[in-house]
């Protein structure tokens, strides 16, 4: 009787009713109608914290509403707000609450016009003891923006600065932005997961090839080392699937690589990751569905370079790999991206003719570059040549 109840709420759930259906979940601690209705709520928190429900609901629901990173909101001082008009309903019963909930306010987030009114409302002192909640920004806070990370020195290779900024596009303007400066870096890694973004990997301006690994922090606009990669790799796959980052192949000075390393987002360590069918270096690469896609790249043969005409594709839940032949137009040093229905990759050179006759495997010799677009359809791979 439960379980049909429970299905019928979740049926008939909307912005109008989520606040409580969520508190309902709450007190029953029904999982599937909790998450809906938390997701709801969040997403459309600057008008649900205006209805009459709002008001009525017990100050541990809403310390539970206000301590998630998915609030759909666009400035922190719409928490606060809520918090306060939340209060203000009742005032002598519900102060008390206040410095509880203020805990889950994030100050880092808050802008300095912000905080002067935060002070001024409750306070120097009761502001700075009260807030504490962490510097993730909201979900309603991020926006969709493509972030260049070319690490080489452009115009003047003699250029004193031993940082290189990176560049930040927005779709939305039209225009270009810089973040935080990172060290030089040629053929890095580098992932976007979910709001958090990694470089990984790449080959110094001494020449030798790092394995640190950088996380940038978008509300203080700085980079972060995180632990190291236990090898090496420059020319990698990096890539992120559910709470880990694949490090995928790659060539240091001693050798093209075919292992491979996982980063657990939760506890920032690594742990060896599944050995590629061989080894490859410079491939698109692009997560999809549970699914990595390396697509081209090149690897060895009698020590010299040749570009890999296929599609390797690991399956993470089965943990195997699918090997794809390709016809024609396979590449190296292209661009990999995820679409609707598969996984591209854009540009690159057609033939890689390094030779490794003096052992250092991060030479790179490549030859007719293309605009050209390689388009894998999802679902290819499939079947047989399992490894």
């Amino acid at each position: 009787l439960f379980s049909d109840l429970s299905r019928f709420l979740f049926e008939h759930l909307s912005v109008d009713n989520c606040l409580g259906m969520y508190s309902l979940a709450r007190s029953h601690h029904d999982q599937l109608l909790l998450r809906a209705t938390l997701r709801l709520v969040a997403q459309h928190f600057p008008r649900v914290a205006r209805q009459k429900d709002f008001l009525l609901l017990d100050h541990g629901t809403l310390g539970s509403l206000l301590s998630s990173d998915r609030l759909g909101v666009d400035s922190e001082a719409e928490v606060y707000d809520a918090a306060r008009r939340w209060a203000e309903h009742q005032p002598l019963d519900r102060y008390a609450h206040m410095p509880a909930l203020l805990h889950h306010l994030r100050p880092g987030l808050l802008s300095q016009e912000e905080s002067r009114r935060l002070c001024q409302e409750l306070g120097p002192a009761a502001a700075g003891e009260a807030l504490g909640g962490p510097l993730r920004p909201r979900e309603g806070m991020f926006e969709k923006k493509i972030v260049c990370v070319d690490l080489t020195p452009r115009e003047d290779e003699s250029a004193a600065s031993r940082e290189l900024t990176v560049d930040c596009f927005d779709p939305r303007t039209g225009k270009w932005e810089k973040l935080a400066a990172l060290g030089s870096l040629v053929s890095p890694g580098c992932t976007a997961v979910g709001d958090r973004l990694f470089v990984a990997g790449g080959i110094l301006r001494t020449g030798s090839v790092s394995a640190a690994v950088h996380e940038y922090d978008a509300v203080l606009d700085r980079w972060m080392e995180r632990p190291p990669m236990v090898q090496p790799r420059s020319m990698l796959g990096l890539l992120g699937c559910g709470d880990s980052i694949f490090a995928l192949g790659g060539s240091n000075r001693s050798a093209l690589l075919d292992s491979s390393e996982t980063l657990d987002l939760s506890t920032l360590r690594w742990a060896p990751g599944p050995r590629l069918p061989l080894p490859l270096r410079a491939f698109a690469c692009a997560a999809l569905r549970g699914r990595l896609y390396l697509l081209g790249g090149t690897t060895l043969e009698q020590n010299r370079a040749v570009v890999h005409s296929g599609v390797l594709v690991y399956h993470t839940l089965t943990d195997c790999w699918t090997r794809v032949a390709l016809d024609s137009g396979a590449t190296c040093l292209a661009g990999g991206v995820a679409v609707r229905g598969g996984v591209c990759a854009i540009g690159g050179y057609m033939r890689d003719t390094t030779k490794f006759l003096d052992g250092n495997y991060t030479n790179l010799e490549t030859l007719d570059a293309t605009g050209r677009v390689l388009f894998f359809r999802e679902g290819r791979g499939s079947g047989a040549d399992r490894e």
